[in-house]
Formats: C-alpha cells, sequence, structure tokens
C-alpha cells in the first residue's frame, strides 16, 4: 500500500509540475486557441494553495479571472 502511494503521489507532483510550466510559460510553443464566447477564466479553490497561485499567475498575464470560494 505504501508503494502505490508513493507512486501515486509521483504521478500527482509530475501533473502539477506540467500543469506549473504551461500556466507560466511566457512563450508557449504552441499555438492556443483564444476562447469560444468569454475569455474569462473560472478558478475553483482560488482560496487554496494551488488556486491562488493559478489566480496571481493569470492576473499577472492580464487574464481576466472569475473566482468560486467556498465559505464556511
Amino acid at each position: 500500500m505504501d508503494q502505490l502511494m508513493s507512486i501515486l503521489c509521483f504521478w500527482i507532483v509530475k501533473f502539477f509540475d506540467f500543469l506549473a510550466e504551461k500556466i507560466s510559460d511566457p512563450s508557449p510553443s504552441e499555438v492556443i486557441n483564444t476562447m469560444g464566447t468569454s475569455d474569462i477564466v473560472l478558478v475553483a479553490g482560488a482560496t487554496g494553495g494551488v488556486g491562488r497561485r493559478v489566480v496571481d499567475i493569470l492576473r499577472k498575464k492580464g487574464i481576466p479571472v472569475r473566482v468560486l470560494v467556498l465559505l464556511l
């Protein structure tokens, strides 16, 4: 079970590294398609650790952001 958890954690970290690279890369190597009806990006969980970073990166790039948060 510990080995399975280690493998799962490894791939989760790899996935988030991939996402962070794609979001923060200033010069993408592939053409980015524009969004259809709206240029606003919805970020769910924007008060969490990852969501907060995603919102910061998108705003620095000048991309309009709408956030979804859970208030308790």
